[in-house]
Formats: C-alpha cells, sequence, structure tokens
C-alpha cells in the first residue's frame, strides 16, 4: 500500500489538455485527444482573385518565396503565383505527363510531389500515381520526374460505383522525412482515411495508420513538422468550407492529438488547395464554380490568421523551444530579427556547416560558419518562421524574421 501510494503520486493525468477546449481539465498532464470546442467561424484576412488560367486550382504550396499550384485535370503546368496579389510569375511545364487527375502537391528538401489519384468519377482507378519532381531540375526547367505507383491495401472491390460515392478518393496527402502520408475523401463516409507510403519510386501498397471523423470532403492538407500541427481544408456536401486542425499529437498518432474544426467564412468555396510559410497564417484556393443562377464562385486565393485558435498551443512549443536552447547551450540573437542573426554560446571552431529550413521541412540555404562570430544574412528571407541546424547539433533552433 505504501508503494502504490508512492507510485500515485507520480502518475499522469489523462485528459484534454487545451485551454481554449470546453472541457479542459487543468490537472491533465497527457493530452487524450477527447477536446471539445464551441462551435467557430472564421473569417479571411483577405481574398483575392486568381488568374483564368487557374479556374481548376488544386493543390498549393509554399516554395521559393512563392505559392505553386496546378489545375486538377489535363493541364500539366505547375503555376508560381505571388501571394500578394494572386498573379501568376512563372509557368513551369511538366512535358510528357498527363493529367488524369491532379489533386494535390507537397514537398520535401528536395523534391516536389504531385498527387494524380482523384477517384471521385467511379472509384475504380488502377493507375494511381504520385509524380516526383526534382526542385533542382525544376528550376533548371529541365523537369527531372519519376513515379510512386500505388493503391489501398483495404480495397478489394473495383466495380465502378456512381460518381461521388467512394471511400477511395483522395485530395489531400503530406511529406515527412521518411513518407508520404495520404488523408483521403470519404464521400458516403464523410470521414478521411490516413495512409503511408514511402517516398521512393515504385509500385506499393499504401499501408491504413488510422481514421479521422473531420465530418466533411478533406480536399487539402499542410503539415508544419516543427509544432506537430496538421491543417485540413474541405468543404462540406453543401460547400460549406472548413479548416480540421489536429495538434499536440505524438509520433504521428493522431488520435492523440487536439482535433477542432473551424467553419470558414466563405459561401458556397469549393476550397481545395492549403499552405503555410510559418504556421500562423495559412493560404487557402477554391477553384471556380457555377450553379446558375444561384451560385457564381470565382476561383479565389484566401489568407486565414489562425493564431487566436493556436496561441496557447504555440506558447508552449516556444516554451519548448527556451528549453531546447539551454540545453544546447546555443542562443539565436536578435530575435526576432529584420535580416543578420548570430548564434551565441558556440565554442571556438574552425568551422561550422549549417542549413536553415522552413516550416514545411524545404530546406533553403545551406552554409558555413567560418569562424564562432561570423553572422548569417537572412534579408533575403520572406519574414516568418525558419530553423537552423548545425551539423554537431541535433536538434534545431527556431528563428523570426520580421
Amino acid at each position: 500500500m505504501l508503494l502504490l501510494g508512492c507510485f500515485s503520486g507520480y502518475a499522469q493525468i489523462v485528459g484534454c489538455t487545451d485551454i481554449q477546449a470546453t472541457n479542459y481539465n487543468a490537472e491533465a498532464t497527457v493530452n487524450n485527444g477527447g477536446c471539445i470546442y464551441e462551435d467557430t467561424i472564421v473569417t479571411p484576412s483577405s481574398s483575392i482573385d486568381l488568374p483564368g488560367e487557374l479556374l481548376e486550382t488544386s493543390g498549393l504550396l509554399f516554395w521559393n518565396n512563392q505559392l505553386l499550384t496546378h489545375n486538377d485535370s489535363e493541364d500539366t503546368n505547375l503555376y508560381a503565383v505571388n501571394p500578394e496579389n494572386g498573379k501568376i510569375t512563372e509557368q513551369f511545364p511538366l512535358d510528357g505527363m498527363v493529367n488524369t487527375d491532379w489533386e494535390e502537391i507537397t514537398q520535401d528538401q528536395e523534391f516536389i510531389y504531385i498527387g494524380d489519384f482523384g477517384n471521385n468519377l467511379s472509384g475504380n482507378r488502377k493507375d494511381l500515381k504520385i509524380l516526383r519532381v526534382s526542385k533542382k531540375s525544376l528550376l533548371q526547367k529541365k523537369p527531372a520526374i519519376d513515379t510512386i505507383n500505388f493503391s489501398y491495401t483495404d480495397q478489394t472491390d473495383f466495380s465502378p460505383k456512381s460518381g461521388n460515392t467512394t471511400d477511395y478518393d483522395c485530395e489531400a496527402f503530406f511529406a515527412t522525412s521518411d513518407s508520404l502520408y495520404l488523408i483521403t475523401k470519404q464521400w458516403t463516409g464523410q470521414r478521411s482515411k490516413i495512409y503511408t507510403l514511402p517516398k521512393n519510386p515504385g509500385n506499393y501498397k499504401a499501408q491504413f495508420k488510422t481514421e479521422i471523423d473531420v465530418q466533411g470532403l478533406t480536399t487539402g492538407a499542410a503539415f508544419v513538422k516543427e509544432i506537430n500541427l496538421l491543417v485540413l481544408s474541405g468543404y462540406g456536401t453543401s460547400l460549406e468550407p472548413f479548416l480540421f486542425l489536429i495538434y499536440d499529437f505524438q509520433a504521428f498518432d493522431f488520435k492523440t492529438g487536439n482535433k477542432r474544426k473551424l467553419r470558414l467564412e466563405l459561401p458556397f468555396a469549393q476550397v481545395e488547395g492549403i499552405a503555410t510559410q510559418d504556421g500562423r497564417n495559412f493560404y487557402l484556393t477554391n477553384e471556380y464554380f457555377a450553379k446558375p443562377p444561384f451560385v457564381n464562385s470565382p476561383q479565389r486565393l484566401h489568407l486565414f490568421n489562425l493564431n487566436s485558435y493556436l496561441s496557447e498551443y504555440y506558447e508552449r512549443e516556444q516554451l519548448k523551444e527556451d528549453l531546447n536552447e539551454k540545453a544546447t547551450g546555443l542562443i539565436i540573437y536578435p530575435q526576432p530579427t529584420t535580416g543578420l542573426i548570430s548564434i551565441a554560446g558556440l565554442p571556438f571552431a574552425s568551422s561550422y556547416r549549417y542549413q536553415i529550413s522552413g516550416v514545411n521541412g524545404e530546406l533553403l540555404q545551406l552554409g558555413t560558419l567560418e569562424d564562432a562570430d561570423e553572422s548569417i544574412d537572412l534579408s533575403p528571407f520572406s519574414n516568418g518562421i525558419y530553423f537552423l541546424k548545425l551539423d554537431n547539433q541535433k536538434a534545431a533552433l527556431k528563428i523570426v524574421k520580421r
């Protein structure tokens, strides 16, 4: 009994750990993924029209200080878009490719991945694929492309279905250091299954991982790996757009994380793509949709700030960063910076190699500090959050540029 009494003093308390939830438990030390939230409607910070070339804008990512998008059928170009005015700044033809149903785009440090896995017509495609494009080759206008072919482990019935009735449609995915995570759009179940795939070219079975009750149709995903935040975009059966936040989960076990749905003040918008640069501001696109005489929704680019909904979580993650700096003995200053940064706490050495990445894992800069007092110039970088990692450190240090 004495031993039980001693252990009980150290017992973890499982419950809702999000202070913004209606069932928040101040004594909980372990998140149970069961937080409940009030119904919330979010207004965009801005909304601007997109050009006619992007009537069917589907996927979206932030790359090279621009947004990158594509259409979801026939058109085999990628389009770079200025996030401030929505205008196309560059076009990347992927000659020799076929766009059966390109629905999503994502990236890692070296590659851009395009999901040709839309499957809503009859639900029986056997040519589901992901195109992997080298970033370096794309910038050289000589795209080197290979293919990841796949099918779903649990799909055994390939008989044709009526349009928009299958649960094996997919319009969202994201990349991690070693895998691709596919998030399905269940037309009948209104839920999303999550599958994993290797990132290397080949033929695979997508492995089922878990299922999330989004109560809608998922169309896009933005993953911020440094703070374990996954934001899904989608819409309901009557084109009511939403964001679905999943955060504070462990080891990609999304069931353990908080799950919060935000309705968007965008009436009758078929939201398709989502991207972020800093983990706080999220860009969304909707494709053109018309149903005369009642609905005429042009293709548009929207910006949403989620800081007020995730502020407490951001603060907790910042505390982890502060503890990380104390553990490593390194401090980046000034914070925030407008350009030059220095690293305090580096022991004298002949040189230090470093890399700087964005919140989505995109490698932005490689370099070498010739001595401990040398500064790094971030003036060319847009405002946002970045992460710096030295070759002799396991953890990354956060940089805020404003």
